[in-house]
């Protein structure tokens, strides 16, 4: 791609950030966009064993997809740079590669190293493997949830299991308060409100025959406004103290917010809109709701953290079958050309990132930053982004 090392920052540890400028003949006025993909993988197994490459790391694994939106987005990356003569001198292009999406965080962290310093808008996509491939998603306004941490510990006193009468039962207060806790959407709140709270870990004791002195509920908050968080957080508190009063017990409530919401700009995501349509991908331009996933390409949108305005896109990987790019060559035991695809969501034990998808999000990448930066890197029809990278006509 000929970039030179200086146009190349590790930021954030393991991140990376490229700079992508033009060498034509300038335009009126300067302006820098910023295209993100984020990296890591996650602390699970992975089940496909029919598939060559397979995680050969036991409890890590590609299973959300960010590995294709590198690959993506090292595309888009390749074909911009190759037409960089015909992108003004004074215009470019910053990549950024994403550590730590999945937790704890790399966009705040590549933030306060200045990744964003000097950026008009920043785009980011995401694999959706209920969607059909080469359907793109996008729309203004909230897209994904504000995700929130939760935990309760509950502090009672223990005893032999024989005599209950004599202990303060934090177990039995723990149940209580789950009960609660998932009744607080249902009862809590309007049912035009967007939220979710769940429970997800319960830990209390280490022997058969002993009531522990105490027990730990922890979970996620997933809304996606200020008013539906703050009452959420308020129940959540009177419930667990509440709860904890009846059976003589006492509870630590915290509750901390991870990332914020998703919430596209409307440009932005118009002009992503048009991108695509351009691209001869099929668009929806969603009416619906949004999604109670949460991702922290948020801080990279939010002026309070620093951020500017962009657009988060949702690609669609969806297919009936292996085939094309995403063929797996050597599969054996149920996989390869032509066999079913488990069109897994992410985060499931049987996701498989579709390759096919690879040149679309390339084509989604590249269509907005001729639509952004005001150049014709290829002319319509030039690239077939449903096909292969070198499926040029």
């Amino acid at each position: 791609m000929n970039i030179k090392a200086t146009c190349i920052k590790t930021v954030a540890n393991t991140g990376l950030q490229v700079e992508l400028m033009g060498t034509g003949a300038a335009a009126p006025s300067p302006k820098l966009i910023a295209l993100r993909a984020d990296m890591d993988g996650l602390r699970m197994e992975e089940s496909n064993v029919f598939l060559p490459y397979k995680s050969r790391n036991p409890g890590r694994a590609h299973m959300c997809g960010h590995d294709g939106h590198m690959a993506g987005l090292v595309a888009a990356a390749a074909l911009i740079s190759g037409r960089r003569h015909l992108l003004p001198s004074n215009r470019g292009v910053r990549l950024l590669f994403q550590p730590a999406e999945e937790g704890p965080g790399g966009a705040l962290p590549m933030m306060k190293e200045g990744c964003l310093e000097g950026v008009a808008e920043v785009y980011g996509v995401h694999n959706w493997p209920s969607v059909p491939l080469g359907t793109i998603h996008v729309r203004p306004g909230p897209v994904m949830a504000r995700v929130s941490t939760w935990a309760i510990l509950v502090k009672g006193r223990g005893s032999h299991a024989s005599q209950p009468q004599q202990a303060l039962d934090a177990i039995s207060c723990g149940a209580a308060i789950v009960a609660g806790v998932n009744g607080i959407v249902s009862r809590s709140l309007s049912c035009h409100a967007r939220a979710v709270v769940s429970v997800t870990q319960f830990h209390a004791g280490d022997a058969v025959n002993v009531l522990p002195d105490t027990a730990k509920l922890e979970g996620t908050i997933r809304d996606f406004d200020e008013e539906t968080y703050s009452i959420i957080k308020q129940r959540m508190r009177q419930i667990a103290t509440g709860v904890a009063m009846s059976f003589g017990c006492e509870v630590d409530v915290d509750i901390s917010e991870l990332f914020p919401v998703v919430s596209n700009w409307e440009e932005q995501a118009r002009a992503v809109g048009r991108a695509c349509g351009k691209a001869g991908l099929g668009l929806v331009v969603e009416p619906g709701e949004p999604t109670t996933v949460a991702e922290d390409f948020s801080y990279f949108m939010q002026e309070k953290h620093g951020g500017v305005p962009g657009c988060f896109v949702f690609v669609g990987t969806a297919e009936e079958k292996y085939r094309g790019l995403g063929a797996v060559a050597g599969a054996g035991g149920g996989g390869g050309a032509g066999w079913d695809r488990s069109n897994c969501m992410c985060h499931g034990s049987s996701f498989d990132f579709n390759d096919n998808a690879i040149p679309i999000i390339a084509g989604v990448f590249v269509k907005t930053v001729e639509d952004r930066l005001g150049c014709a890197l290829f002319q319509d029809g030039e690239v077939d982004w449903k096909s292969s990278i070198g499926g040029r006509r």
